[in-house]
């Protein structure tokens, strides 16, 4: 029976460390803790969850190493916008607490969005104010003076002086 030589004195726990067992403790680098890839990524939303989900959804055989970090990365910029301009809405209404009205105050009010979000019905928003252009401009209550006693108003094309109602006079003034 042949004898094994152990060579250097190396130890059984030594031998079955496989690749390192050339490596000495000393050298090797030190384990680092586990980190998640939406933390390598820097993002909010999880990563694995959305890669998790795409392999679910069947629509692909294989998927890409950075797709769901890209996707996750979308996401989180969507939501952190959306909740940015329903921040600034809730501020508007003296409000401390974001509600769905805010969120679809938010929506509504940027173009973008909005045709981002076009068919989406937000719950408990209510309706969406919605005010007819004609009605915001403001009638100007434009008179002119043609005699001291009489005011002819353009817009009822009338005069309240009594005068055939034509809305124009014969003192020189041209077509007002």
């Amino acid at each position: 029976m042949p004898k094994t030589v152990r060579g250097n004195n190396e130890s059984a726990k030594e031998k079955t460390r496989g690749l390192f067992f050339h490596f000495p403790e000393r050298l090797r680098k030190p384990r680092s803790t586990p980190m998640s890839r939406s933390a390598r990524a820097g993002l909010i939303f999880p990563v694995a969850q959305i890669a998790r989900k795409l392999k679910a959804a069947n629509s692909v055989k294989r998927l890409g190493a950075t797709a769901p970090v890209y996707l996750a990365a979308v996401l989180e910029y969507c939501a952190a916008e959306v909740l940015d301009l329903a921040a600034s809405a809730a501020k508007q209404c003296q409000r401390s607490r974001i509600q769905p009205r805010h969120v679809m105050l938010a929506v509504k009010g940027d173009a973008e969005l909005d045709k981002l979000l076009a068919g989406t019905i937000f719950p408990g928003a209510g309706v969406q104010p919605h005010t007819i252009p004609v009605l915001l401009k403001t009638m100007k209550t434009a008179t002119t003076v043609v005699d001291i006693d009489c005011e002819i108003d353009v817009y009822s094309h009338g005069s309240s002086c009594g005068g055939g109602g034509s809305g124009s006079d014969d003192s020189g003034t041209k077509g007002r």
